[in-house]
C-alpha cells in the first residue's frame, strides 16, 4: 500500500507521502518494512526552494528498527506541470538508526531527493520515478537508496493502473542482507 498527498500554494508546497510493505509466501513473512514522511518547501523564486524533510523507515528484515532523518534542503523544480513535473533537491540531515540486533547508530549525512513525472502519448501513459538517497560521509561512506520508478495508466474516474519497480540499496548492510533489493508492482489506485 502506498500513498502522496501534496498541497501547494504559489510560495508553499507541502508533501505526505507513505509505502507499507508486507509480504507472506506459504504463510512465511517475506517482507516487513514501511517508510513515512513529511516535507516542507517554501519557493524564494518560481523554480527554487527551501525547505525541512522529515523521514520514518523500518525494514525488519534489514535488522532496522527505526531510521529517522530529519533536516534542511535546498531544491530546484526544473517543470511543473500536468505534462512533467521535474523537482530535485539535496541537503545536510541527521539520521538516527535504532537496530534490533545490532548497535545503534547516528550520523550526519547527505540526503537527495528526486521526483519525475511525464504524460507520454497524449496524457494515456505517466512514466514516473521518485527517488530518495542516504550518503554517510561522515563515518562509513555508507549510501542507502530507496527508489520507485513505474508507468501510471488513467483508466476511468480517477482510478488508476499501476506496474512499478521498487528497488532498494544498501552499501554496507547488516550481515547476511544482500546490498539490494527489488520488488515488482501492479497497482490499482485513486488519484484526484
Amino acid at each position: 500500500m502506498d500513498g502522496i498527498i501534496e498541497f501547494r500554494s504559489l510560495s508553499e508546497r507541502y508533501t505526505l507521502s507513505g509505502n507499507l510493505e508486507n509480504d507472506t509466501n506459504k504463510d512465511r513473512t517475506t517482507a516487513d518494512n514501511w517508510i513515512f514522511s513529511g516535507k516542507y518547501d517554501y519557493f524564494v523564486s518560481k523554480k527554487r526552494y527551501y525547505g525541512l524533510q522529515l523521514i520514518f523507515e523500518r525494514d525488519k528484515f534489514t535488522d532496522l528498527d527505526l531510521r529517522v532523518t530529519f533536516g534542511p534542503h535546498v531544491g530546484h523544480q526544473f517543470y511543473e506541470s500536468k505534462a512533467l513535473n521535474l523537482g530535485v533537491d539535496i541537503g545536510l540531515v541527521k539520521v538516527d538508526e535504532n537496530n534490533i540486533q545490532t548497535k545503534d547508530k547516528d550520523y550526519l549525512a547527505m540526503d537527495w531527493n528526486v521526483n519525475y513525472e511525464q504524460f507520454l502519448w497524449d496524457d494515456i501513459v505517466q512514466l514516473y520515478h521518485k527517488d530518495n538517497a542516504l550518503w554517510d560521509w561522515e563515518k562509513s561512506n555508507k549510501v542507502v537508496i530507496n527508489s520507485w520508478t513505474g508507468f501510471r495508466i488513467p483508466l476511468n474516474s480517477g482510478i488508476v493502473a499501476s506496474a512499478e519497480v521498487e528497488w532498494e540499496y544498501d552499501s554496507k548492510p547488516k550481515d547476511n542482507v544482500s546490498t539490494t533489493d527489488t520488488t515488482y508492482r501492479v497497482k490499482l489506485g485513486y488519484q484526484w
